[in-house]
């Protein structure tokens, strides 16, 4: 973990503005929790934190910063922090930002987030997108989700990689 991370992740905002003052590298990456490849605006995101990811975007960071595991918004939403998410969206994120086969769409029913699952539809998220994502609600059940993709256009007779139609 960077010095910047560190400060991100104890939720320090005048630490993290200290250190980018004095030339801390704003997109240098590091490790968290297993991540490898995070940037201080992934951590401000996993963590939930508004203030700081706020203030990051205000000094450039890359709202679409791609580690190999994912973005700000994919870790936001597996968070729940749908506070986070709308200030990355409102920083024009990517909702079909796509990370080893997985969009935000599919992580906000991972975790599951109906708040965070309205948002990203709200921008734009492909609900017939990769992952089936009306059939991921089905198999686990998540009736308010499929639901809400239904409203929003999702189609009931898509087969997931198995050939199973969300019905089934």
């Amino acid at each position: 973990m960077t010095p910047l991370q560190h400060a991100v992740f104890s939720g320090n905002l005048p630490v993290v503005r200290y250190l980018l003052d004095h030339g801390a590298d704003l997109h240098q990456e590091g490790s968290l929790e297993g991540h490898d490849g995070l940037t201080a605006l992934h951590t401000a995101a996993m963590k939930g934190r508004c203030a700081i990811a706020k203030f990051l975007l205000s000094r450039g960071a890359y709202v679409d910063g791609k580690s190999c595991h994912a973005t700000p918004v994919h870790l936001a939403v597996l968070g729940g922090y749908d506070s986070t998410l709308k200030i990355l969206l409102d920083h024009n994120a990517d909702p079909n930002k796509e990370v080893n086969l997985s969009t935000p769409l599919v992580a906000a029913l991972h975790a599951p987030s109906l708040s965070c699952l309205k948002l990203l539809i709200q921008a734009g998220a492909k609900v017939n997108g990769i992952g089936n994502p009306l059939a991921f609600a089905a198999r686990k059940g998540l009736t308010e989700a499929i639901k809400c993709l239904l409203e929003a256009g999702a189609n009931p007779n898509t087969p997931d990689m198995y050939g199973r139609i969300p019905v089934e």
